[in-house]
């Protein structure tokens, strides 16, 4: 089946044009393609959650392509033996900015504002650290803890700051995947301080 190459542009103008070019399985091949009445190739774009199974409700995008990236597709559809949907649809849901659905639902707010950060916030956050003396504390308190010589009320302050650093943790990964999500480098653990 021969697919016309007409497609929605908006949604073409939408993504980084380097990251396009250069990465057409993560910024084309994430919404399904379904041939419209009028001939044309419309697009049922997801977002399928990480994590869990959801119905799926199908939307239709109209999205056009350059020849070489709609070739590209067409190409990778035959030699992997899917459909140019398929390929459409994995590949947009692979590039999506990250979900925060799965989070406490008390962070959505700030997860949701994060994804409006520039990239010099979104690295800020990404490098944040606890404090040196909550650090020091927890790391005392874990040890008690450990031993079982915690006391009622470390346990609870041991449990505050468990929760003050598995948000902390939460920001930073968001963060992250915000950023390799817009194209920035995502450093190597070798390069990320260790303090």
């Amino acid at each position: 089946m021969t697919l016309p190459n007409k497609f929605d542009s908006r949604w073409v103008s939408s993504l980084n044009p380097t990251y396009f070019s250069d990465t057409l399985s993560s910024a084309l091949l994430n919404a399904c393609l379904l041939p419209a009445d009028d001939g044309k190739i419309e697009s049922a774009a997801f977002n399928p959650p990480i994590g869990s199974i959801r119905q799926m409700v199908v939307q239709k995008l109209t999205v056009e392509l350059p020849e070489p990236v709609f070739q590209l597709l067409s190409h990778l559809a035959e030699i992997t033996q899917q459909s140019p949907e398929q390929l459409a649809a994995q590949s947009i849901a692979g590039n999506l900015p990250p979900s925060f659905e799965d989070a406490p639902s008390e962070m959505h707010a700030e997860l949701f504002t994060m994804q409006k950060h520039k990239v010099e916030e979104l690295l800020q956050v990404a490098h944040s650290q606890m404090p040196p003396s909550q650090q020091a504390r927890l790391i005392e308190l874990l040890e008690k803890n450990g031993e079982g010589k915690i006391s009622p009320e470390e346990a609870k302050e041991l449990k505050d700051l468990r929760f003050t650093a598995d948000r902390l943790m939460l920001r930073k990964a968001y963060a992250w995947a915000l950023l390799r999500w817009r194209g920035h480098p995502i450093p190597s653990l070798d390069e990320l301080p260790l303090e």
